[in-house]
């Protein structure tokens, strides 16, 4: 866990609005993604944090993982 629920919901917010951002500036492609966070994230200023998720969608639209599901989501309704 990164801190407690305080920070961790900050970095939700934080994570959310830079995507937000990012697909807004057609950047990438809405769809749903997994972020994982580890502690360094906390002291990270939101540009910061904009900055590595950007490169982390980059590498991951580089190596070309589009959708590597093989069976339906179990958490859709």
């Amino acid at each position: 866990k990164v801190g407690n629920a305080v920070v961790r919901n900050r970095l939700r917010r934080q994570i959310r609005h830079a995507a937000v951002q990012l697909e807004q500036a057609n950047v990438f492609e809405s769809a749903p993604y997994l972020v994982i966070v580890h502690p360094p994230a906390v002291g990270c200023s939101m540009k910061e944090l904009s900055s590595y998720l950007q490169d982390a969608l980059s590498k991951q639209a580089s190596i070309g993982i589009s959708d590597f599901r093989t069976e339906p989501d179990r958490f859709e309704r």
